[in-house]
């Protein structure tokens, strides 16, 4: 599921992108409780952490379902289940990942998708962007044909299009380059541990006296040298994880994300400062050196970071960031405790924007901003409770308590935590070495297979949604993410993953989603929540190795059941007592004869599971998917002279999705391209109709009451045959129309000007003061693509000498 959710990411709950993968997140712990009906059930430990989690979850629940009623339905929805599949996820990979091994695992596999997402951008950085630049100045209404588009030059489509393809910005599976960057950074972050890691294996302590009976009577009086051990199997392991962590670093640079890079430097210094601390400890000279150089080295890359592009560029972004918080605060104030709305941000952000911003983002380029504004105050405060709790338990792991947690280290006792020694057997002892085997196996298998599955589940889920890169590239990049993933398979059987690297890596994530946002993407999400989740799990366990004492040791089961469950802690006991078998409460000893799940539970959380998976199949991934196919279809009969065979297909687009505003606005701008062709009063009451039904679906849209606003102008313009009006009252409601545009984006001097015009037509003799406000805008407006068209211009200028 990680896999696919990388590949297929949605970053717009507009269109439902990323229905297919919160549909899959949702079914996974229906079919987890399923299958673990009459079986042994792990379940973990809630935390704090957990509850604030929860809260997040429902309380964004909540503001979605009430901006249903108030906003645009459709974003709603969609932000709702897109949510709770990363609560889904949440809850997956806490439960999932509870071993440190199946923690390593899991890092490992994204470790390959970023070696993966590295390659594919490198391969649109350095040949895939520039060869289609020249493809496009070869022919430049080439591509726009090949889909069916006919854009004019001055087109904003076409501009934008044309900015996007000047660039040389990979976006890998992204739709964006700043997405791609975020995504990257814990995992380079993560990579640059592994790494160093590793690289331990290559020194080893060594004697370097010869073994003579001489030298051995003072073996243990010389003290050991540590000397490097050439292993050519480590060392192609740490050359190869060295090269890909050089690819990702380098696609990182090319998206050109400060944030990222910044978050990066900011990641490795934290990860550098333990091993810095206890080296400048030491006191000696050569040791203090390169701690200076690389401090020197990080901070250079940090300034190199923010200041990449220029000075006047990086204060430029910095300034439009302002623009965004300072617009998103507003919007915290004026609705606190619910917000705007999941997926109404643009909408809320334009009544609250100021002329000189140029932009309308979709999100305030904030995590917790985009929290608040969206979800209200509880969100916000529960989201803030939730990093609070994960920080402060990896901490609290990692504080020295006088027992290593690495101290007495074998795959068995990571796989299945702390145990107390014993006294083995032959059989035992064989099959212990057996198990040793397999587990060294099964998690490079279990990679594989995953990384296998995800791929070849994303070849439909990309037939479903906007994916950005195609099925064959992403395949293309499979045997790197394989190649990664056998390079970190002996590090996932014997490596490590303290909770405070893993903390350390969040943290990078959250400096990035802090400056350039991403928090309802699912694609740069999940990295955050699964994190999160390892890094709970991680620090509960080792938070639970460290609490080991002499008398105070956890006792497993015997045979291969103890390798394969979790372990049993009896109440501790007393040496005149040591004889004596342990004590298990009653309540374990129920536990035990349910073969450790209770039913009642399992069979309510599988009636909830089931029945959000329902509830999202029914009110946002089939009306979705249905409405797509109608509306792709009607799109094609639209190309044709005649545009009447492609209303049975809009008419079916309407009623297959009844919160959706696209299909309804298409269907009204088809009744009326059928009515101008003859128009005619009677005809006209069909056309209000859709276009009453798709602006109630869009009622704090500004573009939405403009498209309106001027589609009724021009309709005023219409007259029958004996020059009687076609459209009664058109001029009336357009401007009625064009008044709500102006309310939800009083900073546009578009909205404005069309307002003029329409008053004008009516004879108010408020058309000139509007006419002069849209001026005014339009001058103030330092943005030559917001700027006025000049015909638009004079028309206002004759108006404004009518008073």
């Amino acid at each position: 599921m990680l896999v696919v959710t990388t590949w297929a990411p949605a970053e717009s709950p507009r269109w439902g992108d990323g229905l297919p993968a919160a549909l899959l997140w949702l079914s996974l712990p229906a079919l987890w409780l399923l299958f673990s009906l009459g079986k042994p059930l792990r379940v973990f430990r809630l935390h704090l952490a957990d509850a604030a989690a929860l809260a997040v979850f429902g309380w964004h629940s909540a503001a979605a379902l009430v901006a249903v009623s108030h906003g645009m339905p459709r974003p709603a929805i969609n932000s709702l289940w897109l949510w709770l599949g990363l609560g889904a996820c949440y809850l997956c990979i806490r439960q999932a990942a509870q071993r440190p091994c199946d923690a390593r695992l899991l890092v490992a596999v994204m470790c390959g998708l970023a070696a993966a997402q590295s390659t594919l951008g490198c391969y649109q950085s350095l040949w895939g962007i520039p060869s289609a630049r020249s493809e496009f100045a070869a022919s430049a209404d080439r591509p726009f044909e090949v889909v069916g588009l006919s854009l004019p030059s001055d087109s904003p489509l076409r501009l934008l299009f044309e900015a996007r393809l000047g660039g040389d910005e990979p976006l890998g599976g992204f739709t964006l380059a700043n997405s791609l960057a975020g995504w990257l950074t814990p995992w380079i972050v993560l990579l640059v541990w592994i790494i160093g890691d590793s690289a331990r294996e290559l020194w080893r302590p060594h004697d370097a006296s010869p073994p003579s009976s001489r030298r051995l009577k003072k073996k243990n009086q010389r003290p050991n040298k540590t000397a490097l051990r050439l292993s050519i199997p480590a060392m192609a392991r740490v050359a190869g994880l060295a090269a890909m962590l050089l690819v990702a670093v380098f696609t990182l640079v090319r998206t050109g994300s400060r944030t990222g890079l910044a978050a990066c430097c900011i990641g490795v210094g934290l990860l550098a400062l333990p091993w810095a601390r206890r080296a400048w400890r030491s006191g000696s000279g050569w040791r203090r050196f390169p701690i200076v150089a690389g401090a020197v080295v990080i901070a250079g890359a940090f300034i190199f970071a923010l200041t990449r592009g220029g000075i006047a560029s990086s204060l430029k972004s910095l300034h439009y960031r302002f623009d965004y918080w300072r617009t998103a605060a507003a919007i915290i104030a004026d609705r606190p405790w619910l917000g705007c709305g999941p997926g109404q941000f643009q909408q809320a952000y334009t009544a609250k924007k100021s002329p000189p911003a140029g932009e309308e983002p979709g999100d305030p380029h904030n995590a917790l901003l985009e929290i608040w504004a969206t979800a209200g105050t509880p969100a916000a405060l529960a989201w803030i409770a939730f990093c609070g709790l994960i920080g402060l338990t990896a901490f609290r792991a990692a504080r020295p308590t006088g027992v290593s947690a690495q101290a007495d280290w074998s795959p068995e006792a990571d796989a299945q935590g702390p145990s107390q020694p014993q006294k083995r057997s032959p059989v035992l002892g064989t099959a212990r070495w057996r198990w040793s085997v397999l587990g060294a196996v099964q998690p490079a298998m279990a990679g594989v297979a995953a990384v296998l599955i995800g791929y070849a589940i994303f070849i439909p889920v990309s037939w479903m949604t906007r994916a950005v890169a195609d099925a064959w590239l992403v395949w293309a990049t499979l045997p790197v993410a394989l190649l990664c993933l056998g390079l970190l398979g002996d590090w996932v059987q014997r490596g490590r993953l303290p909770a405070w690297v893993i903390a350390v890596a969040w943290v990078a994530l959250i400096v990035n989603l802090g400056a350039a946002g991403g928090i309802g993407f699912p694609g740069v999400a999940s990295a955050f929540w699964m994190l999160a989740a390892l890094a709970l799990n991680a620090a509960s366990n080792e938070t639970s190795t460290n609490a080991i004492s002499p008398n105070n040791v956890c006792t497993g089961k015997t045979a291969l059941n103890e390798l394969t469950s979790p372990p049993v802690c009896p109440t501790p006991r007393s040496e005149h007592t040591a004889a004596s078998p342990p004590t298990v409460p009653s309540s374990e000893r129920a536990d035990r004869r349910t073969n450790g799940a209770r039913p009642a539970p399992v069979v309510l959380a599988l009636a909830i599971s089931f029945g959000l998976v329902y509830a999202c199949h029914a009110t946002a991934y089939r009306p979705v998917l249905q409405c797509s196919a109608e509306m792709l279809a009607a799109e094609r009969l639209s190309a044709a002279t005649d545009p009447l065979p492609a209303l049975a297909h809009w008419q079916a687009a309407v009623e297959a999705d009844p919160w959706a505003f696209e299909p309804r606005a298409a269907l009204a701008a088809a009744q009326f391209a059928l009515w101008r062709q003859s128009p005619h009063p009677d005809r006209w009451p069909p056309i209000i109709e859709s276009l009453d039904s798709a602006t109630a679906r869009a009622a704090n849209w500004s573009a939405a009451w403009l498209w309106r606003g001027r589609l009724l102008l021009d309709a005023a313009s219409v007259t029958t045959a004996n020059g009687a009006p076609a459209a009664p009252r058109a001029s009336a409601d357009a401007a009625e129309a064009l008044r709500i545009a102006v309310q939800c984006y009083p900073a546009s001097p578009t909205n404005w000007a069309y307002l003029a015009v329409a008053e004008d037509r009516l004879g108010l003799p408020e058309a000139p003061q509007t006419a002069r406000q849209a001026i005014a805008l339009d001058a103030d407006n330092p943005h030559r693509d917001k700027k006025l068209p000049e015909p638009l211009r004079r028309s206002l200028q004759a108006i404004t000498l009518k008073e």
